[in-house]
């Protein structure tokens, strides 16, 4: 039958504990420096899907305006106005928002202008339009993946830690799934 954990002396309890202690502190230094680098990794990641997502915005808005302006009636491209006018590409929620008032904006006036005969030159915008949207659809998907799992690692233990020392923050995540997804 075994004693269980005795020691032969107090000089070999110390020289254990002093191992356990040096394996715990090395194992939490691994861990700290493991979880930083997945957090900036996707952190970094979620960056760079931004930048492609935020000029492939833009250029949806850009051709928006350029269809605005070859529109001749005004009460057709009023609420296409102001989701331009709302457009910030700085600011993830507002620019949500507007990408979303601009879709809305735009399917009325396709079946406003469709039986017009400046619809041929109006067409090729409105195509465009739409290649726009399916590039954006999986940058979007990209950027909400990395940014939801920085998001997530933010809020863990370690991660709060990490957050605090290194100043970072969640990431806004964009909300134009449900407006993409209804493609068909």
């Amino acid at each position: 039958m075994s004693d269980g954990w005795k020691f032969k002396n107090v000089k070999s309890a110390m020289v254990t504990i002093g191992i356990i202690i040096l394996l715990l502190v090395t194992f939490a230094g691994v861990s700290y420096s493991t979880e930083k680098k997945t957090m900036a990794r996707n952190r970094e990641k979620a960056r760079e899907s931004l930048s492609k997502l935020v000029v492939c915005m833009d250029d949806r808005f850009l051709f928006s305006l350029k269809l605005s302006t070859l529109v001749d009636d005004a009460s057709l491209t009023r609420d296409i106005d102001k989701a331009l006018a709302q457009y910030d590409k700085n600011d993830i929620k507002k620019a949500s928002a507007s990408y979303i008032a601009l879709d809305k904006a735009l399917l009325p006036l396709q079946k406003a202008v469709f039986p017009r005969s400046d619809y041929a030159r109006l067409q090729p915008y409105f195509e465009r339009l739409s290649s726009i949207e399916d590039e954006l659809e999986p940058l979007v998907q990209q950027y909400n993946a990395y940014a939801s799992h920085f998001n997530t690692d933010l809020i863990s233990f370690m991660g709060k830690r990490i957050a605090a020392r290194e100043g970072w923050v969640s990431l806004d995540l964009y909300g134009l799934s449900s407006v993409l997804a209804s493609r068909p």
